[in-house]
């Protein structure tokens, strides 16, 4: 099942996320879009090379544990209780001062770039989080809902998109790509938990 689901959702999740620079820059000017593009490009990085390590680190550990039929819903709740609460720490500090901070940077000519870091944070947060668990949808074989919530996600996006381009406004579609997308990876991220927990209590009801 791996082939069937993986790859579609990998290509699926790609097209998915480059869908603003695509489709804005038919509508919009090129100023609008390198404030975006840098703002993207600034929080999606770091993320997902933290997301990306922590996944790797995790999954080897947790897929030995479930060969070993061992519990793996406390360290699960732990490690997303510990990088939850880092990333809001850290999300609240961009919130409060990432505007001032990208224009000593980069120079006047980014004033702007703030908003679309605002739009970004809360997206960003979870995704860090919800791409660390990524694993669990392998070691579970549940990858056909993850390609079911890339589609779901897609669709989102394209009706957030066009909302924020027949409105006539760059801002509004990033705002409604950036919460929608924030939305999906709640969605994805209270499905892996809630595995992990389903896998945990069917382990603790065979072993009595």
């Amino acid at each position: 099942s791996i082939p069937l689901y993986v790859m579609p959702k990998e290509l699926v999740s790609s097209f998915s996320a480059n869908l603003p620079l695509m489709w804005l820059s038919i509508y919009f000017d090129k100023p609008l879009l390198g404030l975006f593009s840098l703002a993207l490009t600034f929080t999606q990085r770091p993320v997902g090379v933290l997301a990306n390590t922590f996944e790797k680190v995790f999954y080897e550990n947790s897929a030995s544990k479930v060969a070993q039929r061992q519990p793996l819903w406390h360290d699960v709740r732990r490690f997303t209780l510990l990088l939850g609460g880092a990333a809001l720490v850290v999300g609240t500090l961009a919130f409060l001062f990432a505007e001032p901070i990208f224009v000593f940077l980069f120079g006047n000519q980014w004033v702007g770039t703030g908003y679309y870091v605002r739009c970004l944070l809360p997206w960003m947060g979870v995704l860090v989080v919800t791409n660390s668990l990524a694993f669990v949808s392998n070691i579970f074989g549940t990858q056909r809902v993850d390609c079911g919530m890339q589609v779901a996600q897609l669709l989102l996006r394209i009706a957030a998109l066009y909302v924020g381009i027949h409105q006539g406004s760059f801002q509004l579609a990033v705002f409604l790509f950036a919460a929608v997308s924030a939305v999906v990876q709640a969605v994805q991220l209270a499905w892996y938990l809630y595995q992990v927990h389903r896998y945990d209590k069917r382990l603790s009801e065979s072993s009595e």
